[in-house]
């Protein structure tokens, strides 16, 4: 005899479950940097035989060092402000300065 009002009931509570939900806030998406944005990450130090190559040498003087997987060719520079070491011909470029 009361199916009909419980049937009722039940529904008229499922409807304001579902609209007390869609007055919420919907929750934002984690926004995924693209490829051209990501941050490389933070600079390994130099191997020592890189800093020892520019040892007494100026700033773009040419410079070469063994490593394990042959002899290397490049230039003195300055690698983030904290390294003055062998930077190979075919390294690629530093990353541009943050503001």
């Amino acid at each position: 005899m009361h199916k009909p009002l419980t049937k009722l009931s039940l529904l008229a509570v499922g409807l304001v479950a579902l609209s007390s939900g869609a007055n919420a806030a919907p929750a934002k998406p984690r926004a995924t940097p693209k490829a051209d944005q990501r941050r490389p990450p933070p600079p390994h130090p130099p191997p020592q035989a890189a800093l020892d190559a520019c040892h007494g040498k100026q700033e773009g003087a040419d410079c070469s060092f063994k490593a394990p997987r042959g002899t290397i060719s490049g230039t003195c520079r300055t690698v983030k402000d904290d390294y003055f070491a062998c930077v190979p011909s075919d390294a690629p470029p530093p990353p541009p300065e943050e503001d």
